[in-house]
């Protein structure tokens, strides 16, 4: 059966992209889903969050380049997570735009869902590592933060992916985005949020939110996630709570 490929994809940094992709993860392994996270970001975050040291002996590169057979590093509380590692000289000029389909397309009965940590950069003109992520998957999610930056990059994304759509006939669509990182009680978070409600972009938006909170920052800061250190705490629910409505809107596509 073939795995259901999501890339977390942001036009800017500090939104909290790395961290919800180890937590949806994180969330998927307490349903008992089996899911590779793919760390396609040069930065390496999510190698960071996890505490995989930088010379494993199989990264990304690897997985893209060579026949190797994969090497994962396991984690999750129910061990149904497996990381590939990413790589500092991960660069689009040893890559096409389907390099990375290829690869997954290798797995394709291992898994129930692949995760993709994408760069923080925008999709443009020229082949970039977040395009080559998106002709790989079947859905596209975004967090975003409450200011303006992080919002008007929404818009950007949305276009980008169309066009994508368009250009190369890929089948990728835009599960949506969500708010990170939450002050929930504040009239900034609760103005952008009814903004975002009643505009055109309000169909993408998700319900469900996630709360700042100084559980996550701990589990990161031990390569755990909140559901190991608190499962049974407010981040750990605002996932919980994501993830279930990740799984609905996946279904709701699907059922089209």
């Amino acid at each position: 059966m073939k795995p259901k490929i999501l890339s977390i994809i942001t036009q800017k940094g500090g939104v909290g992209k790395t961290t919800s992709a180890i937590h949806i993860a994180g969330s998927l392994d307490r349903l008992n889903y089996k899911v590779l996270l793919i760390d396609f970001d040069t930065q390496k975050n999510l190698s960071l969050g996890y505490d995989i040291p930088g010379d494993f002996e199989y990264n990304v590169e690897d997985f893209l380049l060579t026949d190797k057979k994969p090497i994962f590093s396991e984690r999750g509380k129910n061990k149904n997570v497996y990381i590939i590692p990413g790589s500092s000289n991960l660069k689009e000029k040893k890559l096409k735009n389907s390099s990375l389909k290829k690869a997954v397309d290798k797995l394709k009965e291992d898994f129930d869902f692949v995760i993709i940590d994408c760069p923080p950069k925008p999709i443009n003109d020229e082949l970039s590592l977040g395009e080559i992520a998106v002709f790989a998957s079947d859905y596209v999610l975004s967090p975003i933060r409450a200011d303006k930056y992080s919002i008007a990059g929404i818009g950007a994304l949305i276009s980008s992916i169309n066009t994508l759509k368009t250009n190369d006939g890929i089948k990728v669509n835009f599960l949506g985005f969500f708010f990170n990182e939450v002050e929930e009680n504040t009239n900034h978070f609760t103005g952008f949020y009814s903004l975002l409600k009643d505009s055109p972009a309000g169909k993408f938006l998700f319900k469900n939110f996630i709360r700042k909170d100084v559980t996550v920052k701990n589990a990161m800061d031990k390569g755990q996630t909140v559901f190991e250190i608190k499962p049974d705490g407010r981040a750990s629910r605002d996932f919980t709570n994501l993830t279930d409505e990740i799984l609905s809107k996946i279904t709701d596509y699907e059922q089209k």
